[in-house]
């Protein structure tokens, strides 16, 4: 609360120059999801000790992890660069169960860019902003609403950005416009 270093917490990932941390979650028993990487993606959960957590399986992919959630049910939704899942049918934006495995029940999303930034709704349906212009071919240029099973929800339009746009961080305002 001092502002001073906490000594007690000490995590022993080295994330270097080529795998820099990019989102933190602090899940509600006190364990801390970690995602990142630039070219290996990795998403680690740790103790609040800061320790690795051995029970959870460590996830590495093809890319880098820019964004984590945590959904009501406790899935992990994680958005970023990746192109690899199981049968490399997930890109860009997974869902992963509480106990770290892919959730396959969630529909694969192609996407030609990043997703930099996730924000869930009450209603269950996802926001997810980054450098894209289309989302499994339809045009949706660095913002999207996604439904709770992982597909486009078509009906949501958020208007026109430049072409060379890329959003790297959005809020939703009470009102459900965005920032």
């Amino acid at each position: 609360p001092d502002g001073t270093l906490d000594s007690s917490f000490s995590s022993s990932i080295d994330f270097t120059t080529n795998s820099p941390l990019k989102d933190i979650e602090l899940l509600a028993d006190g364990k801390i999801l970690i995602g990142g990487g630039t070219f290996n993606g990795l998403l680690r959960r740790l103790n609040s000790n800061g320790s690795i957590d051995s029970s959870f399986p460590s996830l590495s992919l093809a890319g880098s992890i820019e964004a984590i959630k945590i959904r009501p049910d406790g899935k992990i939704l994680i958005g970023g660069g990746f192109n690899a899942g199981i049968n490399n049918v997930y890109k860009k934006l997974a869902l992963i169960d509480a106990n770290g495995v892919l959730d396959t029940t969630f529909n694969a999303t192609t996407m030609d860019g990043l997703v930099t930034d996730i924000f869930l709704k009450p209603d269950g349906k996802i926001i997810i902003g980054g450098s894209f212009t289309n989302f499994n071919g339809i045009p949706r240029k660095s913002l999207a609403q996604v439904n709770a099973d992982g597909s486009l929800d078509t009906s949501a339009q958020f208007g026109t950005m430049p072409s060379s746009f890329a959003l790297l961080d959005f809020d939703v305002q009470p009102d459900g416009k965005v920032l």
